[in-house]
């Protein structure tokens, strides 16, 4: 392996890591990094590039900064990683171990995970598979149990009405008082009372999606289309009613599948409506897939 390495400083902070904020916890992984590689006389001098992700979960490397990261190890530009510990790089025993045992050995990458004491230059650590092994499926075993009690937490959270998606819906906002609150945007709440207007009138959702985009009317989004107008219609939000839980993961690591309707959580007058029930009725009723 050469001495002359470009090193990647990887960083991670999740959001279930804890109350430390990026100023905290990223910064004090970014100087331990660098430290180390101070006092390292044959890394001090290397070129450093650092790749972070904020607010990602480790359970899988579907991450920005992770893949930008082993982009450049791929194209021979980066040929080693340091990291403050082994769950920073991944919480995945079976994926960290191939990188470690299989994909870095082959391209020729250095790794170091300071707190787990690991550094694959170095026999000595090295040669300590097992006791690594055993590391990692404690991180697998955290995880399965951090995601358990994180899909609990949810849950509750959906079911005494909390908002907890990232962006409110077309119409809304946010509250910046009442935390995990919706609040009406009068300055697109008119448009959504307008659809509906139109719809309960007979329009069609394509003729819909014209008469908006003729007037100029700014969507969610890109462009008025049928399929937008139609989410609009059909997001019962609308009549001042919290719906949660339509998605869901059956087990740890499985892909997201959409829950059947009559298992969503819906919980009344949890923020102001801005469509009367009886009309979202209505209009719901009349939709079907000519429109």
């Amino acid at each position: 392996m050469s001495g002359d390495y470009v090193v990647a400083m990887y960083l991670r902070l999740s959001l279930d890591d804890g109350k430390e904020r990026e100023s905290g916890s990223i910064a004090h992984q970014r100087d331990m990094l660098a430290r180390y590689l101070d006092e390292h006389q044959n890394l001090s001098h290397c070129r450093r590039v650092e790749y972070s992700d904020d607010g990602y979960s480790g359970t899988n490397f579907n991450r920005p900064g992770v893949v930008e990261m082993l982009e450049k190890v791929g194209k021979r530009e980066v040929n080693c990683i340091v990291v403050k510990d082994l769950s920073r790089f991944g919480r995945s025993y079976i994926e960290v171990g191939n990188f470690l045992e299989q994909v870095f050995p082959f391209l020729d990458v250095r790794f170091i995970s300071i707190n787990d004491g690991y550094d694959s230059a170095c026999e000595a650590t090295a040669a300590s598979g097992i006791e690594l092994a055993l590391k990692m499926l404690v991180y697998d075993l955290y995880s399965k149990d951090l995601s358990a009690k994180l899909r609990s937490a949810k849950l509750a959270q959906i079911r005494r009405g909390e908002f907890i998606a990232p962006n409110a819906p077309y119409g809304y906002r946010k509250s910046a008082e009442v935390k995990n609150k919706l609040e009406v945007d009068e300055d697109t709440a008119w448009v959504v009372r307008y659809i509906f207007e139109l719809a309960a009138a007979g329009e069609r959702l394509a003729e819909i999606a014209r008469i908006l985009s003729a007037k100029d009317v700014p969507p969610p989004n890109a462009r008025w289309s049928g399929s937008k107008v139609r989410r609009i219609l059909q997001d019962e939000r609308y009549t001042g009613s919290m719906v949660g839980h339509k998605y869901e993961h059956l087990y740890f690591k499985a892909p997201q599948t959409s829950v059947p309707r009559d298992r969503w959580i819906v919980v009344p007058d949890t923020h102001e409506a801005i469509i009367p029930k009886a009309v979202f009725d209505d209009v719901l009723c009349s939709l079907d897939t000519s429109r």
